[in-house]
């Protein structure tokens, strides 16, 4: 009995010891191999890495790294192709071998645009003189180090004439980035109401609505995921005096200006912002996740507005098995000051919504947004277009998920008026649809959706929904 009792604790201790060992196992990274970057400079490469040459990573942690490294390069939207793999030079000392396939970088292009809130509501509209024309030139990955150039001359609806840089590291260890601004707008139609929580419009064969606003940015980007952001915007509006006889707190009432800036306002928006961005896919994510907030105070220059704002985002993406994934997201905004100001009263339908909402609009000061997502992928794509020399080009990638979904909000407004019934109300949709991934990160949702006021509805979207 005492021997049998002695081979069993030897059979534990050894099984334990393999154990352990397995668990102490590790690579010793001697060397990084980057392949295919013509003109990505391989700091910009090496940044997105979990791991550096001469760092020992534990054996059951490899693929971890490996896959992780390969996601943050591919969110830098730089390249159609990125391969990360090993190579044994000797027992625990690895190489490690990255192939990538980079974009084409220059894009000037031609603008034919629709105009209105989304394509669901420029649809809907049917007046094609929203919509929006001009040049537009885009050079990403500028000198090699993941710069943007923008320029913009944008014509029709709303007229647009901009420069924008961006640079993401200024400084050795690639921590600090700054991005520059400048824009001038023009319009001779506005929203200047909401009613029936439908936006109201007038147009003039004068410009109803011009304005300036610049804007500088800095930003300090902490080891992988967490970036910090600072921001200073300028305004510098000019009102047509016809708005103000339609909308008295088009901008915020007459008695708080100046007598001599009636037509005129300027207004300072600083920004203060935090962002923690772990998903697999920044266009179209399905698993990882995604928090920000920002604390946003804009104070009037030539007039006594003043509104101080905290907002904040959570997304969480879940990856059931292989072929089913679920998404949750919530956005919520409180107002510490506010006004009564009509343009600074977007809440839900502008950069935010709700399926079977996509018509309306709902304006408050306060508000959460609430989203669900099951989705099943049919199927998923890439494949290499032989006939196309260009490689810039030759990689195409096709993708297509069936989902349901459901969401609600609230919006607070405590200057509502009674046609707005959406307003200081529980909404919620429930629906399903179809999103379709394709060539260079474009997104396509076809759905049809349900809402609380029975209203049903077919939406066409071109962003990922959560």
């Amino acid at each position: 009995m005492s021997k049998f009792l002695i081979f069993i604790l030897l059979f534990f201790f050894i099984l334990f010891s393999q154990s352990i060992l397995s668990q102490n196992k590790s690579i010793f990274i001697s060397k990084i191999n980057i392949l295919g970057n013509v003109k990505t400079k391989e700091k910009i490469i090496t940044r997105e890495l979990t791991f550096n040459i001469g760092d020992s990573i534990q054996y059951d942690a490899i693929n971890k790294n490996l896959s992780k490294s390969k996601e943050n390069i591919e969110n830098t939207l730089l390249f159609n192709s990125v391969i990360i793999d090993t190579v044994k030079l000797s027992p625990n000392n690895y190489s490690i071998n990255i192939t990538l396939v980079e974009r084409w970088y220059f894009w000037p292009y031609p603008i034919l645009e629709q105009a209105d809130r989304n394509f669901s509501s420029w649809l809907k509209s049917n007046d094609l003189s929203r919509s929006n024309y001009g040049l537009f030139f885009q050079q990403n990955n500028f000198r090699g180090r993941n710069e943007i150039v923008k320029i913009k001359a944008r014509f029709g609806y709303k007229e647009q004439f901009a420069i924008n840089y961006r640079i993401p590291y200024l400084n050795k260890s690639q921590s600090i980035g700054l991005e520059l601004l400048s824009s001038y707008f023009r319009q001779k139609e506005i929203s200047y109401a909401t009613v029936n929580n439908y936006p109201q419009y007038v147009s003039s064969e004068k410009y109803l609505q011009e304005y300036f606003n610049s804007k500088l940015n800095i930003n300090y980007r902490y080891k992988l995921y967490n970036t910090f952001n600072v921001s200073l915007s300028y305004f510098n509006y000019y009102i047509n005096d016809f708005v103000f006889t339609l909308n008295p707190d088009y901008f915020i009432h007459e008695q708080t200006l100046l007598p001599v800036n009636r037509n005129y306002f300027q207004n300072l928006i600083i920004n203060l912002n935090y962002s923690y961005e772990k998903r697999n896919s920044i266009i179209y994510p399905l698993k990882g996740q995604y928090l920000y907030v920002d604390v946003e105070k804009n104070h009037g220059i030539s007039n006594s507005f003043n509104q101080l704002s905290i907002q904040t985002k959570f997304k969480k993406y879940v990856k059931l098995n292989s072929v089913i994934f679920f998404a949750s997201s919530l956005h919520l905004k409180y107002s510490l000051q506010c006004s009564n100001s009509y343009i600074y009263s977007d809440a839900l339908g502008y950069e935010d919504n709700i399926r079977g909402f996509e018509y309306y609009v709902i304006d408050g000061q306060d508000f959460f947004i609430q989203k669900n997502n099951f989705k099943i992928k049919l199927f998923d794509k890439q494949k290499t277009l032989k006939f196309i020399k260009l490689k810039e080009f030759n990689t195409t990638y096709f993708a297509s998920f069936v989902n349901i979904f459901f969401e609600m909000a609230y919006v607070k407004n405590i200057y509502s008026k009674p046609s707005n019934r959406f307003d200081n109300w529980y909404i919620y949709s429930i629906g399903a649809g179809i999103d379709v991934l394709t060539y260079y990160d474009k997104v396509i949702r076809l759905e049809y959706s349900h809402n609380n006021f029975k209203y049903n509805g077919f939406y066409i979207n071109f962003t990922a929904p959560i």
